[in-house]
């Protein structure tokens, strides 16, 4: 079963802006090591170096940065979390403290990086006070996001724009200029030099594909004359799959393949669960389920079908009685039939009532 991997942080430090004299521009790969280190930094209870030290499982952090696995994730994972450290990279936090002074503060995301034994398949991480502190302490006024779906956006832009996003959600709406914006998003001030340029090939692919693999829905617009943004945002309860980890697995052990293909086509779990209960083959168990499937498919259609007749006989019956007076004297209806001076009889749920009532 896979670990939801929460990353919460507070909405002061997703909305930090990266410091215009960086020496470098994070990577996809280096957001994801920092959403990793996030989400261990709330499990880490102590360290025998010290409260803002961190250990870490390599090869878990490797699985969670990486969408698929080779021979080099180890050795990119590693040197992209080492230049973190060693090339200068500073964020500018806007926050107030506890006696609810604003402050501003510039500080590190990696101040350490310690390989106690490189056998061990564990590496160790200080992080400054200033993040640790608007990671651990959050009752109120933070961003929670989740490995998986980081996971799933493929560039750094998508990655913190949904990140942004996210801080905003319950607000509904945010509204920024294009200039902080790509340098939230960390694209140089001259790239994308025309609005329509960075809308098509920034925000429109990213919006798309947050739209497609996260639980918000967002729409955007370019406003000021050109020179700003606004978004509209709502967090949707998203069902990005109905099939449980614990399903998955179940299925992919008895051989089944092509998940979303079946899920995409209406096999629900209770299908599966149904198929599930017999010792079956993989293709015959698709069969089995696809067959629970089409029955509850035909269910379906012919409980609607009946309730379209219903509605069309209460529709009908309600059009006949607010136009009883125009018929003959020797009309009758039963509630279920019309008839006309004895000689024929029309059903309420005829398609063509209307026209037939009338001649």
């Amino acid at each position: 079963m896979e670990k939801k991997a929460d990353i919460v942080q507070s909405n002061d430090l997703v909305r930090s802006f990266p410091h215009i004299d960086n020496d470098i521009t994070l990577s996809v790969v280096q957001k994801r090591i920092l959403f990793f280190l996030i989400t261990k930094i709330r499990e880490e209870d102590s360290h025998p170096k010290g409260d803002n030290w961190i250990r870490v499982k390599t090869n878990d952090m490797i699985k969670d940065v990486f969408t698929s696995r080779g021979g080099k994730e180890a050795k990119d994972a590693l040197s992209a979390l080492d230049e973190l450290r060693d090339k200068k990279y500073d964020l500018l936090i806007r926050y107030r403290d506890k006696e609810g002074v604003l402050m501003e503060r510039l500080t590190k995301w990696i101040l350490e990086i310690d390989r106690p034994v490189v056998a061990s398949g564990y590496l160790d991480v200080s992080m400054p006070d200033l993040i640790l502190d608007h990671v651990r302490n959050q009752e109120s006024l933070f961003t929670l996001l989740d490995m998986p779906t980081a996971k799933r956006l493929k560039s750094y832009a998508q990655l913190k724009l949904w990140e942004l996003l996210t801080s905003h959600a319950s607000l509904g709406s945010w509204e920024v200029s294009i200039k902080d914006l790509k340098r939230l998003l960390e694209i140089k001030d001259d790239s994308y030099k025309r609005p329509s340029d960075f809308r098509k090939h920034v925000l429109s692919k990213s919006v798309d594909a947050i739209n497609k693999e996260t639980r918000l829905s967002v729409q955007f617009e370019i406003i000021r004359d050109k020179t700003g943004v606004h978004f509209t945002i709502s967090q949707e309860k998203k069902n990005l799959s109905t099939y449980s980890p614990e399903l998955q697995a179940e299925l992919k052990a008895r051989g089944v393949q092509h998940l979303k293909k079946w899920e995409a086509e209406g096999v629900t779990p209770t299908h599966w669960k149904k198929a599930l209960e017999m010792d079956l083959e993989p293709a015959h168990l698709v069969i089995e389920a696809k067959k629970h499937r089409d029955q509850d498919k035909a269910g379906e259609e012919k409980a609607k079908a009946k309730l379209t007749q219903a509605e069309r006989m209460k529709k009908n019956r309600e059009w006949f009685l607010s136009h009883k007076d125009e018929f003959p004297d020797n009309t009758y209806e039963d509630g279920i039939t019309v008839f006309v001076g004895g000689s024929r009889g029309i059903n309420y749920a005829s398609e063509d009532f209307f026209a037939q009532i009338k001649k």
